[in-house]
C-alpha cells in the first residue's frame, strides 16, 4: 500500500465509525504504519479506518476493520470531521496566475491614474467651441486661445486656436493685419479637422511655403457651407481682419447644407431651416458613415481624463471591432451629383431641394466675392471628389461644371481636383490610401497632394481651370 493524496497528513488522525447505538472513535498515527515489522493485517485495518475517516471507500480493506479493537463506544452522532486543505500543483499554479494577473491589472490602473493626473487635461472639442454661436450655427474653431482635443473616427488629436478663433498649430496671437502674404483657406471638415494640425491642408501649405513670406490661416469648420463662409468672412472684414487671398474649398456636402440646414432671414440674420440644427438634419437625412458610428464610441470624459491609457486602449479595441471596410456606399449626402432617384431629394434635400441648394450656395459665394473685391482680395475656388464621386460619378462631374462657370463669372481662379484623383484611382491599385480609411475625408497623403496643387495654382499667373 502507498499513501493516497486524499488522506490527511496531520501527526494523528481521529477515527469515527458509526454504529446503530453510537459510534466508535480512536486515534491512530499518520502513515507511520508502514514501519518494519508491522503486521500487514493491522496496517490494512488502520488504512481502511483512515479511508472511512476521509469519506473514502476501499472494499478490499473493509473486512479487516471489525477486528480492530482499540475503539471506545460513545453515544450520539459522531462529530464532523474537518480535513486540512491540500492543493495540487496545478491548482497552485492557477492560483499564482490569477493573483499575478489581478496585481498586474491593479498596477496598470494605478500607473494610468498617475499618468493621467500628471498630464494636461484632454478635452473633447466642445470645450473649444463657444458652441452654438447663433451667428454661424456652430463652430468649434470660433473660441479664441483654446487648447483642447477632438476625436475623429475614435482617434484623438489635439486642437489649438489662435486669438481670432482659427485653428492653429498652437495657441498664439494672430494680428488683424500681417506684413506677410496672408492666405486664408476656408472650407468644412476637409480643411478644419480629422488630423493633427501639421497633417491638415493649411498645415501642409504652411510647411511648404516660406514662413517669412506667407501666413496661412485655417478658417475651416466642420459641417459649414457657403452661408457660414460668407458670414464669417464678412464679419472678419468688418472687424478689420485683412488678408491677401482666399482659397475657398467647396465641398460635395455644401449643397445639402444649403438645401436643408442653413439659411438667413429677411434681415440677413442666420437661422436654421425648420428650426433644426445641422446635427439634427444630418442625423435624419442621410445614411451615417462608418466614422459616425465610431465617433459614438468615445467614452465618458471622467474615464478619458482620469484613465487616459485605458480610454485609448478601449478606443483602439473599438476601432478594430468596428474596422471600416473599403466598400464605398452610395450615400444621400454625396449623391446629388449623380443620382437619378427622386427619393434621395425628398429624403435628404428639403425644404429647397437639390436645385434650390445649388442656387443658394451660388448666391452665397457671389456675396462673398463681392466683399473680397471691396478689399482687393484674390479668390480661388477649389472642388474635389469624395470616394462616392470616384465610384458613381464621372470626372466632369456636375460639381465641376457648376463651379467652373461660377469661378469664370467671378474672375476667380478655379482648381479642379477631380482629374487628379480619378487618375490616381485608375493608376494606383491602393488608391484608397489617399482617403481616410472608411471615411470620405482625405488622408495626410491626400492632403499633401491637395496642398501641392493649391500652391501651384496660387503661383500661376493664369487661371488653373481647364
Amino acid at each position: 500500500m502507498t499513501e493516497n493524496s486524499g488522506f490527511p497528513s496531520s501527526p494523528e488522525v481521529e477515527i469515527f465509525i458509526e454504529e446503530s447505538n453510537g459510534f466508535y472513535s480512536a486515534s491512530i498515527p499518520s502513515l507511520s504504519l508502514m514501519e518494519s515489522g508491522t503486521d500487514l493485517g493491522a496496517v490494512c485495518e488502520k488504512l481502511a479506518l483512515r479511508a472511512k475517516a476521509v469519506g473514502r471507500t476501499f472494499p478490499e480493506l473493509d473486512l479487516y476493520a471489525p477486528s480492530f479493537k482499540p475503539f471506545q463506544l460513545r453515544e450520539g452522532p459522531p462529530p464532523e470531521v474537518k480535513l486540512p486543505l491540500r492543493m495540487s500543483a496545478s491548482q497552485m499554479r492557477n492560483l499564482v496566475i490569477c493573483a499575478s494577473t489581478l496585481l498586474s491589472i491593479g498596477a496598470f490602473f494605478l500607473l494610468d491614474f498617475a499618468y493621467s493626473a500628471l498630464s494636461p487635461p484632454f478635452t473633447i472639442a466642445e470645450d473649444c467651441e463657444g458652441y452654438r454661436l447663433p451667428r454661424y450655427d456652430h463652430g468649434f474653431l470660433a473660441k479664441p486661445n483654446c487648447s483642447g482635443g477632438w476625436t475623429w473616427g475614435g482617434q484623438p488629436y489635439p486642437i489649438f486656436t489662435d486669438s481670432l478663433g482659427f485653428r492653429s498649430d498652437r495657441v498664439k496671437e494672430t494680428p488683424l493685419v500681417s506684413d506677410r502674404d496672408r492666405i486664408v483657406v476656408m472650407g468644412d471638415s476637409f480643411v478644419a479637422c480629422c488630423w493633427a494640425y501639421p497633417d491638415t491642408i493649411p498645415g501642409k501649405m504652411q510647411a511648404k511655403l516660406d514662413p517669412k513670406k506667407f501666413d496661412i490661416i485655417n478658417a475651416g469648420n466642420a459641417s459649414w457651407s457657403p452661408t457660414n463662409y460668407y458670414l464669417r468672412i464678412h464679419d472678419l472684414l468688418q472687424a478689420g481682419f485683412r488678408f491677401n487671398y482666399l482659397v475657398l474649398m467647396i465641398d460635395i456636402s455644401d449643397i445639402q447644407d444649403e438645401a436643408a440646414v442653413y439659411g438667413t432671414d429677411e434681415k440677413g440674420v442666420f437661422h436654421n431651416l425648420n428650426g433644426r440644427t445641422s446635427r439634427e438634419v444630418l442625423g435624419t437625412n442621410y445614411t451615417p458613415l462608418p466614422e459616425d458610428q465610431l465617433n459614438k464610441l468615445t467614452l465618458d470624459p471622467w474615464l478619458r481624463n482620469n484613465f487616459r491609457l485605458t480610454w485609448t486602449a478601449i478606443n483602439a479595441i473599438n476601432l478594430l471591432r468596428f474596422k471600416p471596410t473599403t466598400v464605398i456606399e452610395d450615400i444621400d449626402r454625396a449623391a446629388w451629383t449623380y443620382t437619378t432617384n427622386p427619393e434621395v431629394e425628398k429624403r435628404a434635400y428639403g425644404p429647397y431641394g437639390i436645385e434650390g441648394g445649388i442656387k443658394r450656395a451660388e448666391a452665397r459665394v457671389r456675396q462673398l466675392a463681392e466683399d473680397l473685391k471691396k478689399y482687393d482680395i484674390g479668390l480661388m475656388i477649389v472642388v474635389y471628389p469624395w470616394p462616392q464621386q470616384l465610384k458613381f460619378d464621372k470626372v466632369d462631374s456636375r460639381q465641376v461644371g457648376i463651379h467652373r462657370k461660377l469661378a469664370a463669372d467671378l474672375g476667380a481662379k478655379f482648381l479642379d481636383l477631380f482629374p487628379t484623383f480619378f487618375h490616381l484611382m485608375a493608376t494606383d491599385p491602393d488608391w484608397r490610401k489617399y482617403y481616410r480609411e472608411g471615411d470620405v475625408h482625405f488622408s495626410p497623403i491626400g492632403n499633401d497632394i491637395v496642398a501641392d496643387k493649391i500652391i501651384a495654382c496660387y503661383e500661376r499667373a493664369a487661371s488653373c481651370s481647364k
